[in-house]
């Protein structure tokens, strides 16, 4: 039991560096986004979607990693899929 606790802070830890350097990431390429020229500007867009994809698996682990611990706290919400496909 005591390893598994290491090994979970030890895995939530890496998690949050490597989120937050994603993060930082997607920041600084969106100020350096301005002075790239036209030929750059596909590969920086690129690089933006990625980033976001990323930093979307690493919620989607996040999520998946509460369920399997048992501390995943449903977000209860008035959400209709209907009504939302009604609306469009």
């Amino acid at each position: 039991m005591h390893t598994k606790q290491h090994l979970n802070t030890f895995t939530e830890k890496v998690v949050r560096q490597i989120q937050e350097s994603l993060t930082i990431s997607r920041m600084n390429l969106q100020k350096i986004e301005e002075t790239v020229s036209n030929v750059g500007l596909p590969i920086a867009q690129e690089t933006q979607t990625e980033l976001c994809r990323v930093l979307h698996r690493i919620r989607d682990f996040e999520q998946v990693y509460n369920i399997c611990e048992g501390t995943f706290v449903k977000n209860y919400t008035n959400f209709n899929v209907a009504d939302e496909f009604a609306e469009i």
